[in-house]
């Protein structure tokens, strides 16, 4: 088995830097959580990865799977479950007819029912005959994961997989997904804890581009030391706490051409930003659990 490994990614689109000299890495058999808001520059980072942008993007860097390109093994050993499943399906074709063709070219067998029964579709069959827009958003995105698990890839890419689905549909989703490498992206810190608890799983934290804090889930879900972390995980919701209870973290994130060309993007929305923040940017220290943080 095989693990991929991102390294110094950056991406520019438009003459505008979006994703900024990203590291990461995903071990055999493991699982690597890459949390953030929404445009932090997590889907673009993966996409990237995987050589979906398009020419409009200049990607430098590399991201390697088993000393392969990550691009040149996309669909066969690794699986993408596209973030939106109201536009990763053909919607002229049927849900069945699109499993069948993904086993087609990357000539292996399997059943499309089967595929569906296994990514926890009911009524698998039906579903097969079915054309995208007959099917709830749940279904889709549980027939998209059948894609991208059709070929048994060693690692699946899944950004936002869990959006759609129900809290007992997610957590069978998460446990078909966890039989193989994984890198799930989220918005949603309390996915990150639900996977924490299982085997070699890391927590990244993505803020305007870059990773801000990165270790293993234990260390960053219980004791994390970058503000921005700290207040996603402040934000959570949790039982037995009232609408609007919970803390906000001020402000917005920045957009792409907004980011600070110097200091610490995340600095205005930063309770304990000092002057050190607006001047230089941190970069990330501490080990196995890294944060890019002055204070």
């Amino acid at each position: 088995m095989s693990g991929l490994t991102i390294s110094n990614l950056t991406v520019t689109i438009g003459g505008v830097r979006v994703v900024d000299g990203v590291d990461l890495t995903v071990p055999a058999g493991g699982t690597l959580v890459l949390v953030g808001e929404s445009g932090s520059g997590k889907s673009v980072t993966v996409r990237a990865a995987l050589g979906l942008l398009g020419r409009r993007a200049a990607v430098t860097g590399t991201a390697t799977f088993g000393g392969v390109d990550a691009a040149r093994v996309r669909g066969r050993s690794i699986g993408l479950v596209a973030q939106d499943p109201t536009t990763a399906l053909d919607p002229l074709r049927r849900v069945g007819a699109q499993i069948a063709e993904v086993l087609r070219h990357h000539r292996t067998g399997g059943d499309p029912v089967a595929l569906l029964a296994r990514a926890g579709v009911p009524d698998p069959a039906r579903v097969a005959r079915a054309y995208p827009h007959e099917l709830s958003g749940g279904l889709r995105q549980r027939a998209l994961i059948a894609v991208a698990t059709a070929c048994d890839p060693e690692l699946v890419v899944a950004d936002e997989a869990t959006s759609a689905l129900d809290p007992g549909a997610a957590e069978r989703v998460l446990a078909l997904l966890t039989r193989r490498s994984l890198l799930l992206v989220t918005h949603d810190v309390g996915v990150a804890r639900r996977l924490g608890g299982a085997r070699e799983t890391v927590v990244a934290v993505m803020y305007a581009g870059r990773i801000v804090e990165q270790g293993p889930a234990a260390a960053v879900l219980s004791a994390p030391r970058h503000p921005y972390t700290r207040g996603l995980l402040a934000a959570e919701p949790a039982p037995g706490v009232p609408r609007g209870a919970l803390p906000v973290i001020p402000g917005r994130p920045p957009e792409p051409g907004e980011r600070p060309a110097a200091g610490c993007a995340f600095a205005p929305r930063c309770a304990l930003a000092r002057d050190v923040c607006l001047r230089a940017r941190p970069e990330p220290a501490g080990g196995t659990h890294r944060a890019a943080c002055h204070v």
